[in-house]
């Protein structure tokens, strides 16, 4: 398919210096190419610059100042290919060093510190994060490293403030699947930081609103991570990043079945699947796809918890993450249909996994749930304890809803008086 040409919106904002990340990368690629594009560019730049006093620019100056802006987006934007085009292999060459190695490698070689570079590790860590989320830091972080090596002069002082505060959103995300709350609760204030006195670009805005919401969602701060994730709609709406809305309004339905609006959840998946484009990001699909069954089942009854059992599918091509959370949310059904022999399969299955990813939070997640399950079936002793063994996790975190939670099991199960 042919690539899209830029609007008069998008060009008017190169030429006043509002964009930047992979918006100014892909722009500039795009006006390499197309010499159309790159005159029409030339009259953004122009239409930016007060005519003189007493009358307008002559007529002969247009045709010199429109080739000389065309021919400065050529070669800017040949020099961001030629970056693109070295980072794959810049990427291999940090990663077959031992890790211990790679910043001071980055610091000698300055074919390594480009911002092509800082972006394709920043793309490989969103990959990882449901593989190996302390890959994705490490990768993050090697980012953050490749960042404060690049020249603002040719990059941008504003713009390489939106790269740093990307960055250490990602470290935020991947602390956070980790259940490193404290952590990414750090990483998101130093990133906003740098947002602070970045270009302001609303894409920027929004992509971090949405990582900070999930953030507050699992602490179980319900109002804020909603009043986050409102606003990262809006602005993805406002820019038309329609897949970036369909995201957000994923995780904005996730957080309302945890609120208990099980019907408004399913509202926002409907218009989340209007606006995703599932060959981009396939993970989102099955998060609909899975997040639809959870709801439907809270709604419907043993007839729509069957259809919706039958949808889940764990021994899909997932990522490894992205498997243990499928075969979670079967048992989720299966103890609504009273299954609890198969439920308890799963959800130990499940928590081996998470165990085995070292992910503590949904470690005790599980045991809430089987500590349920248990309490349903009469093994109360066993309820008590996979309370019991939640209560570490949930205190040293902070995670009070969570912890309050264990607490009211650990009395149903008769652990208190």
């Amino acid at each position: 398919m042919e690539p899209a040409h830029p609007d008069g919106l998008s060009l008017a904002r190169l030429a006043a210096g509002e964009l930047s990340g992979p918006a100014l990368t892909a722009l500039l690629a795009h006006l390499a190419e197309c010499a159309p594009c790159g005159a029409r560019f030339g009259s953004a730049t122009l239409s930016r610059a007060a005519a003189p006093p007493g009358g307008g620019v002559p007529a002969g100056s247009y045709g010199e100042a429109l080739r000389r802006a065309a021919a400065r987006v050529r070669g800017t934007a040949r020099h961001v290919r030629l970056e693109r085009s070295a980072a794959e292999s810049g990427i291999a060459c940090l990663l077959n060093s031992p890790e211990p190695q790679r910043p001071s490698l980055v610091r000698s070689s300055p074919a390594l510190r480009t911002h092509a570079l800082a972006g394709a590790l920043l793309t490989a860590s969103r990959r990882s994060w449901c593989d190996d989320p302390q890959a994705g830091e490490e990768l993050a972080r090697l980012a953050l490293v490749v960042a404060e090596h690049l020249s603002s002069r040719l990059y941008g002082r504003v713009a390489l403030e939106d790269l740093r505060a990307t960055a250490w959103a990602y470290v935020a995300n991947t602390r956070r699947i980790r259940s490193d709350y404290a952590g990414a609760g750090e990483a998101f204030d130093e990133g906003e930081e740098h947002l602070r006195v970045g270009t302001g670009d609303p894409a920027e805005r929004a992509i971090f609103a949405g990582l900070r919401s999930t953030w507050l969602r699992d602490q179980g701060e319900l109002d804020l991570a909603r009043e986050r994730l409102d606003h990262a709609v809006s602005l993805h709406r406002h820019t038309g990043s329609r897949h970036q809305e369909a995201r957000s309004l994923i995780s904005l339905s996730i957080l309302e079945r945890q609120a208990g609006n099980p019907e408004l959840a399913l509202g926002l998946l409907d218009r989340a699947a209007q606006y995703l484009e599932p060959w981009r990001e396939p993970r989102l699909a099955t998060a609909v796809t899975k997040n639809r069954a959870l709801t439907s089942a809270d709604l419907g009854g043993r007839t729509t918890v069957t259809r919706a059992l039958a949808d889940l599918d764990p021994k899909r091509e997932l990522a490894y993450l992205d498997r243990l959370r499928t075969l979670w949310a079967r048992g989720v059904l299966l103890v609504k249909l009273e299954l609890f022999e198969k439920a308890g399969e799963a959800f130990k299955s499940a928590r081996h996994g998470f165990v085995q990813a070292r992910i503590p939070g949904d470690v005790a997640l599980l045991d809430l749930d089987l500590g349920r399950l248990y309490l349903a079936t009469g093994r109360r002793d066993e309820a008590r304890a996979r309370a019991a063994a939640a209560f570490p996790t949930f205190a040293a975190r902070g995670l009070q809803r969570d912890l309050l939670r264990a607490l009211d099991l650990f009395r149903q199960a008769g652990g208190m008086a």
